[in-house]
């Protein structure tokens, strides 16, 4: 099967690599037409991820919630950031915690991340701020990924009931988990069954692989 000519004649660029010790490759290219932020085997932003989350918003309506302030733990390029504000329309103070310097940074150089208004930025470890923040959130995006890996530690009881603690009455916690293989499968379970001892649960799952775990907190 021959693709389309236009399919031919586009071209990918990499604008940039680099890395970090959290991230070792890290790389920022533009891939048909847009710009994206990528891993050494997935997708940071822009891309594929932004399409999950799209889908995701969408069908929870997020734009008719009542959302005060919003918890992003993990920030890639902002592509969160992008749908909510400019898409959907989220007008709140937005926290984000980031754990890579490096990540801010092309954020920043690449993807505008100073042009948005009322966003704190914390470069530290998700895990240790949601244990000692005393602020609560009507929202809280959770999307850790160590290039195709979620951290184990997100699906540990002790991490959902720190999100429990910071989350408001009958606020929203979205989860993103890539399930393909079993083990990953068994850990979306787990978390489910974690968070469905104090939420309203649903599963958004997009690109056949995304799974979206949309907690409601009762």
């Amino acid at each position: 099967m021959k693709w389309p000519k236009w399919k031919i004649l586009v071209k990918n660029e990499v604008l940039e690599q680099t890395g970090s010790d959290k991230n070792p490759h890290l790389e920022v290219a533009i891939e048909y037409g847009k710009t994206v932020l990528n891993t050494e085997h997935g997708n940071f932003s822009f891309g594929n991820l932004h399409t999950v989350f799209d889908e995701a918003f969408k069908k929870i309506e997020i734009e008719n919630r009542q959302i005060n302030n919003c918890l992003l733990l993990g920030l890639g390029g902002g592509s969160v950031l992008d749908l909510l504000i400019n898409k959907f329309q989220i007008q709140c103070p937005f926290s984000v915690v980031e754990h890579d310097a490096k990540v801010v940074e092309l954020a920043r150089k690449y993807f505008g991340l100073d042009n948005y208004k009322d966003i704190e930025i914390n470069i530290t470890d998700a895990f240790e701020y949601v244990k000692s923040c005393n602020k609560k959130f009507d929202l809280i995006i959770i999307d850790l990924y160590d290039d195709l890996n979620v951290p184990e530690q997100a699906h540990t009881k002790e991490f959902v009931i720190d999100i429990k603690n910071i989350l408001e009455t009958k606020g929203l916690a979205m989860f993103n988990k890539v399930v393909i293989h079993k083990i990953e499968k068994q850990q979306y379970n787990n978390l489910l069954n974690n968070f469905l001892e104090f939420c309203n649960c649903k599963t958004i799952q997009v690109l056949g692989m995304n799974n979206i775990l949309v907690a409601e907190k009762i």
